[in-house]
């Protein structure tokens, strides 16, 4: 497409939006419809070749979602792909996108091509939203569910945050199964948040008092899942001896931390794979040490 092409496409659509990495625009994608309450169609779905598989167009992806179920309202979002693009027929499944629909059409050379058509569905996307939520025990049957949940929310919430060669690191695609059974299974607890067998999110604590992992689903934020994961994590560790609660925390989850009672020790930064990420290491006296403190337990 030409720059007027584009510019006349962009006239006629909805929700034009580009992602910036290093200080330059690599993707670009709008909705050529766009219902509420309906449907939203993906369009012009572009990816610059020089940052492809680093997360940019997953990260657009999930925006575009955002956008569609939350401004819009849509019981569906659908996105086309030609058979020749293979990155895309790979990636709209992992993210949740069925194909539903075959269409035959010609190239600029007039050779037949496939086009595929794809469509994420509201409550394909959705968790449950009423019934009881208790907490569990994490066991080797949760693995997808919580690597699922970890993705989605590094991709759908820390985004506001953290740029998409970050997250990318973060939280690669593919996620590396074996690296986290192994650090699901290590010593340590590990609890899931569940409502009628959907996991809503999960917490890994240390015998010591160290939370390791904590994160909820994208559409649970603000909900109280957070909250109990961390209030049950840190009475499983308080019962354990626990004396004092670490947590090394993301921009996104300080806010959140430093509601349950952490206080910030200092700023961090974490470098993967060359790319450079800000967290904070946080600490919060367990409820017994503060009620031994202020009886004066430690005095002579």
């Amino acid at each position: 497409m030409t720059p007027a092409q584009l510019l006349a496409a962009m006239a006629q659509r909805s929700d034009a939006t580009v992602v910036e990495y290093a200080g330059r625009v690599v993707a670009f994608a709008n909705f050529y419809r766009w219902e509420r309450k309906g449907r939203c169609a993906i369009g012009n779905v572009m990816v610059c070749p020089s940052v492809r598989g680093r997360g940019v167009g997953r990260y657009l992806m999930a925006q575009m979602c955002s956008l569609a179920f939350a401004k819009h309202q849509a019981t569906e979002v659908t996105v086309s792909c030609f058979h020749q693009n293979m990155a895309g027929l790979l990636m709209y499944p992992q993210l949740g996108f069925v194909p539903y629909a075959i269409e035959e059409r010609q190239d600029p050379q007039h050779n037949r091509v496939a086009l595929v058509h794809f469509r994420l569905l509201r409550h394909m996307a959705s968790i449950p939203t009423s019934g009881a939520l208790h907490i569990r025990h994490y066991a080797a049957a949760d693995l997808a569910a919580v690597v699922a949940v970890f993705q989605r929310s590094v991709w759908e919430v820390a985004c506001r945050d953290y740029s998409p060669a970050q997250l990318a690191v973060w939280a690669p695609e593919p996620p590396q199964s074996a690296a986290w059974a192994a650090r699901l299974s290590g010593s340590g607890g590990v609890f899931v948040a569940e409502r009628l067998d959907a996991i809503l999110g999960f917490t890994r604590i240390t015998d010591a008092g160290h939370i390791d992992l904590l994160f909820v689903h994208p559409e649970c934020q603000g909900q109280g899942v957070a909250r109990l994961l961390c209030e049950h994590a840190i009475a499983w560790a308080v019962g354990r001896g626990a004396s004092t609660l670490t947590a090394d925390v993301s921009t996104t989850a300080r806010p959140f931390f430093e509601r349950m009672g952490f206080g910030v020790v200092r700023s961090q930064t974490v470098e993967r794979q060359g790319v450079q990420l800000q967290n904070f290491c946080m600490v919060r006296p367990s409820a017994s040490a503060e009620h031994a403190s202020a009886h004066g337990a430690n005095t002579p």
